[in-house]
């Protein structure tokens, strides 16, 4: 995927992830992620992703998406505590 790419999936994705409408993409930028899943053994499995990071912000609120590289999906999800209430 290229950043026009990225971008597409993470405007298509914002809301499922629940991304408010008046966040605006400010970037996306590639890198590796670490995502860790438990298993029902009690191990902890842990993968590498090649990800873009989707930044969506109002003010000084912020959401991240982080958007798998291969299929566009989001793999997980982090915001600022603030979330621009006025």
């Amino acid at each position: 995927m290229v950043e026009q790419e990225a971008r597409k999936h993470a405007e298509a994705e914002r809301a499922k992830a629940g991304v408010p409408e008046v966040f605006q993409l400010e970037w996306v930028q590639q890198r590796y992620i670490e995502i860790s899943r438990s298993q029902p053994d009690g191990r902890l499995l842990v993968r590498d992703f090649l990800a873009w990071i989707a930044h969506f912000s109002l003010g000084q609120a912020w959401w991240e998406l982080a958007l798998n590289d291969a299929t566009g999906h989001v793999l997980r999800t982090a915001r600022s505590r603030s979330q621009g209430e006025t």
